[in-house]
């Protein structure tokens, strides 16, 4: 959607028009296009297996000598 309005800037600053993209109208209409259809969400590497076991080996079950029940919880 960026890259459309992006073209039609362009389009218009080629064709000597005024177009202003900050304009309130076109800034409340662009938001409402992006409430509706939303954003592209930008991904994240996948976590591996080795450091998972590492993250769940450093969870603390015992405290001061006692087992923890949440330590348990979070273990699983």
């Amino acid at each position: 959607m960026a890259r459309r309005l992006s073209a039609i800037s362009q389009a218009h600053q080629v064709a000597s028009v005024d177009f202003n993209r900050k304009h309130p109208a076109i800034q409340e209409t662009w938001k409402g296009i992006r409430n509706t259809h939303g954003t592209a969400q930008k991904g994240k590497e996948p976590i591996l297996i080795e450091d998972l076991r590492r993250m769940v080996d450093a969870i603390q079950i015992e405290s001061g000598g006692k087992e923890r029940l949440i330590g348990f919880r979070d273990k699983a």
